[in-house]
């Protein structure tokens, strides 16, 4: 997308041992600058698409950057009706110990995008095929990892490939466009440090794939 200036380094290939020990690497570093570089009145937003290594790495090794980060995470689930938690879930499995430091640390803003909410953002690939397919850059590079992405949980869900639930586009629309979610304060879940975070229950699927192909669009257009 020649975006050279947007940083982007490493994180680490390991999860924390244990609530204690944090796995040291470039990306937790650049958090903790970023973070401490934060005008005052102002906090750093952590979008965690994956395992919540980095940031609480971070958050170890420099407990000052506590209450200049705003943390939002995609991973748990829960059934707000049942009001039940389930660590079954991808992101959270890849590093329990750390997605336990976030919710255990106090003072630190914690947003969650739970698994059940965003599993209702379905694309087609039919839908992406038609859009995308062979106008070049980063279009055909989305068609080509569709096609190419090859994983074991994938060949379970989605053996077809014909959709994909696009779980981290649903944090990213919710954080860049909050009326597309519905967000509410609750207690972390069990077993963790009982304090207040904030949880989105719901998405608008079809406003957020709406607002997805506009903003791509828009891109491609400018790029042409």
């Amino acid at each position: 997308m020649n975006r050279a200036e947007v940083p982007h380094p490493i994180g680490s290939n390991f999860p924390l041992v244990s609530p204690v020990k944090p796995q040291p690497s470039p990306a937790a570093q650049h958090i903790i600058r970023k973070a401490l570089d934060t005008p005052a009145g102002e906090k750093l937003i952590v979008a965690i698409l994956g395992p919540c290594t980095n940031l609480a790495s971070a958050v170890l090794l420099e407990p000052a950057i506590i209450p200049k980060v705003s943390c939002h995470f995609i991973g748990l689930r829960h059934d707000p009706k049942q009001r039940l938690w389930s660590r079954d879930e991808f992101n959270t499995n890849n590093d329990p110990n750390a997605l336990d430091v976030l919710l255990n640390t106090p003072g630190l803003e914690f947003h969650l995008m739970t698994a059940s909410a965003a599993q209702s953002l379905v694309f087609e690939k039919t839908d992406v095929d038609r859009r995308l397919k062979g106008k070049g850059g980063v279009a055909d590079f989305l068609v080509r990892l569709w096609d190419n992405y090859d994983r074991a949980w994938q060949r379970r869900v989605a053996p077809t490939k014909a959709t994909w639930v696009m779980w981290d586009i649903a944090l990213i629309a919710a954080i860049a466009r909050p009326e597309l979610a519905k967000a509410v304060t609750m207690d972390a879940p069990p077993g963790n440090l009982k304090r207040p975070i904030s949880v989105w229950v719901e998405i608008d699927a079809n406003r957020m794939r709406e607002d997805f192909w506009q903003s791509l669009e828009k891109h491609l257009a400018a790029k042409r």
